[in-house]
């Protein structure tokens, strides 16, 4: 059994763990925060700790592996300190932020360590949920060859998938994901404020359009992102699309300017499916107003 230290009491780290504690393979050794009362915390939450606190040299003597999982800002600088001690020598480091390469804990191969990230796929909105929402959840892995392995045996008990990738895509990877994530919460506001401003009673916004986005997942999961591509521009309803951006163009220019670039991406997806003959004139309009 390989014992594990992980810093950062926040929602991801103690997702992990919890869900470690119930392997044979993995146990979660000493949890530690520089807020000492959250590391005290994840007792209530993960059981029986060895030890909880703000100490990070006392957790890696208690580990075999370190997981860091501190905001993004703070993990290159956690490793740097942990770096000056012997006590990480010949231990694998990971950390679990989506858009930072495992080269951020590089100082840590002065001493001999395995250096990689494993990155959840996947929400986790508290610790109680990220629990429940990392099981069959897909991980994205790089680092290390060996850290590589061992990333996946952590996976693999987690009952999650994995991918691995180059480590200099990392950034392109969590790029990606903001697509598929953070984004929608974009346009879903782009969205609701246009219907809350043209009168549409802001309590039933979401009951309105929550059926819209749901179908779209639900045809894309059905029919792929191409076939599944709805709407005027993959109709080549040139009139609707002047039409939208004028009314943009007369009520808010950063949603028209949203709306431009979606719809010049969107040109790009119709020409994969049916590609109708109006794209090219389509394309000509939103060319027009982009350079006014």
């Amino acid at each position: 059994m390989k014992n594990i230290a992980v810093i950062g009491a926040g929602r991801a780290g103690l997702s992990v763990a919890k869900n470690l504690n119930e392997s044979c393979d993995f146990r979660v050794t000493a949890v530690t925060d520089i807020n000492e009362e959250f590391a005290l915390r994840s007792r209530d939450f993960l059981g029986n700790i060895k030890y909880t606190g703000s100490d990070n040299v006392r957790a890696t003597e208690l580990a075999d592996i370190i997981i860091i999982s501190t905001p993004d800002d703070y993990i290159e600088a956690t490793c740097n300190k942990l770096s000056e001690y012997e006590q990480i020598r010949g231990k694998y480091i990971f950390h679990l932020s989506g858009s930072r390469p495992s080269t951020i804990l590089s100082a840590a191969k002065s001493k001999n360590c395995f250096i990689g990230s494993i990155h959840p796929l996947q929400s986790m909105p508290s610790p109680e949920e990220g629990y429940k929402n990392l099981k069959n959840a897909f991980f994205c892995i790089e680092g290390d060859s060996e850290a590589v392995e061992v990333a996946k045996k952590i996976v693999a008990v987690i009952s999650g998938k994995y991918f691995t990738i180059n480590t200099e895509m990392k950034s392109l990877y969590h790029a990606a994901a903001v697509f598929a994530s953070n984004f929608i919460n974009t346009t879903v506001f782009a969205s609701f404020y246009i219907l809350k401003d043209i009168g549409v009673p802001e309590d039933n916004i979401l009951e309105i359009i929550l059926p819209l986005i749901k179908g779209t997942v639900n045809n894309i999961e059905k029919l792929g992102v191409i076939q599944s591509l709805t709407g005027p521009v993959v109709r080549g309803d040139f009139k609707t699309i002047a039409s939208h951006l004028q009314g943009l163009e007369k009520y808010n220019n950063d949603f028209l300017q949203l709306y431009l670039k979606l719809s010049e991406t969107t040109v790009k997806l119709a020409k994969l499916n049916n590609n109708p003959p109006e794209l090219s004139n389509i394309e000509e309009l939103l060319h027009k107003y982009s350079n006014n």
